[in-house]
């Protein structure tokens, strides 16, 4: 809340702005870097779980393991959008 306040308050000294910028930069900065490491295991985990034969497993295990996966697919998804948002920002 500190950028936004200090955003919207009209008596924000340059160097109140500039600190709540580079403290937003520095946030965003570390925030890829965690996406990045997750991304990546995420999709060998999908690649892995897509590569796995129905028959091996039972009926109950198998759906609840589709299930998961649909679930990591969209989150792969909204990671991946993620990401190019932020790097278009910090480029």
């Amino acid at each position: 809340m500190i950028g936004k306040n200090t955003f919207n308050n009209s008596n924000s000294t340059q160097d109140q702005i500039v600190g709540a910028l580079n403290n937003l930069s520095a946030s965003i900065d570390a925030l890829i870097e965690i996406l990045v490491v997750d991304r990546h295991i995420l999709s060998e985990t999908i690649i892995y779980a897509e590569n796995l034969t129905q028959s091996d497993f039972t009926p109950a295990s198998w759906t609840r393991m589709q299930t998961a996966l649909r679930s990591a697919r969209n989150i792969r998804v909204n990671v991946l959008h993620k990401s190019k948002l932020m790097r278009q920002w910090t480029t």
